[in-house]
């Protein structure tokens, strides 16, 4: 029988099993210094518990982050986003502030704020930058002077190792682990592994998961979930642009008339407005231009 593929660590949940446990904080530790590029090594994590893994199997609202704290207090929030969702940006700033926010209670001081940086990998391309690695700050317009330390942004879109160049001038560590998140086949992420000792441990993990009857399940479950729910987005979208499609050349038909002098009555406008047709739609448009405009729809 030959051997089932593994799991893609793009899937949240797998990336989540697969960085977000205590036995295997080395390579989440691998991962952040290869992103974050701190000018101290990140000697420890802690890992603070967000969403359950066993109630986001099927529900694909539920956002399976991982939330840790470093030895000085710092607080990251990383996500596997795997497709483009409506308002994506919006909520990743609400991540930030409700992560912030959470350092401290009601008649606390503000000085106890630690720095929170969100940390997002997505598995398409959701910024214009053409950058593997995208940091955003609070920065001052003119001059560019950093406003505080508190707020950082980390994008790594996967989709940009297929562009050489872009996949160059990243730094090493994180062009390989780019390409071990990002690879879609199970050789090319063994060529990595045999660069990187932290991402031969990331393939050690992975083979195990993959091996589990369970994990996988639960895997694949989570998997069909999101892609029912991107198709219930997609479907949501083609049925608006199509509505502002038809209420478009219901505008131009209606605009016409009134132009060259028809009663536009409620009627007429309901007539219009209610047609779903775009041959109709474009053979009006052209009566309406040609002939006299009380003939239009007698001669339709």
């Amino acid at each position: 029988m030959p051997e089932q593929p593994l799991l893609s660590p793009t899937i949240d949940l797998v990336f989540k099993l697969l960085f977000g446990d205590e036995e295997r904080k080395p390579i989440l530790i691998a991962l952040l210094t290869a992103i974050l590029q701190p000018e101290s090594p990140i000697v420890d994590v802690v890992l603070l518990e967000t969403s359950s893994i066993s109630k986001a199997v099927n529900d694909k609202t539920i956002v399976l982050d991982i939330l840790v704290k470093l030895q000085n207090g710092s607080m990251i929030d990383i996500e596997m986003q795997v497709l483009r969702t409506p308002e994506f940006r919006s909520r990743v700033m609400y991540y930030w502030a409700r992560t912030h926010t959470g350092q401290i209670y009601r008649g606390d001081k503000y000085g106890k704020l630690r720095p929170t940086t969100v940390v997002v990998i997505t598995n398409y391309l959701e910024l214009g930058t053409g950058f593997l690695h995208s940091v955003f700050q609070v920065l001052e317009k003119h001059d560019g002077s950093r406003f505080s330390d508190d707020f950082e942004l980390h994008f790594v879109e996967l989709p940009r190792i297929k562009d050489p160049a872009i996949l160059a001038a990243a730094p090493p560590a994180l062009q390989r682990w780019a390409r071990f998140l990002g690879s879609v086949s199970d050789d090319e992420r063994a060529e990595v592994a045999k660069e990187d000792p932290m991402i031969d441990q990331a393939m050690v993990a992975l083979r195990s998961l993959s091996a589990n009857p369970e994990t996988r399940s639960a895997a694949m479950s989570r998997e069909e979930a999101l892609m029912l729910y991107q198709m219930d987005i997609d479907a949501a979208n083609e049925k608006g642009i199509e509505k502002g499609r038809m209420q478009s050349l219901a505008d131009a038909v209606l605009c016409v008339l009134t132009t060259r002098g028809a009663n536009v009555t409620q009627q007429l406008r309901g007539v219009v407005e209610g047609c779903g047709d775009v041959a109709r739609f474009q053979r009006w448009l052209v009566q309406a231009s040609t002939m006299n405009a009380g003939d239009v729809f007698h001669a339709d």
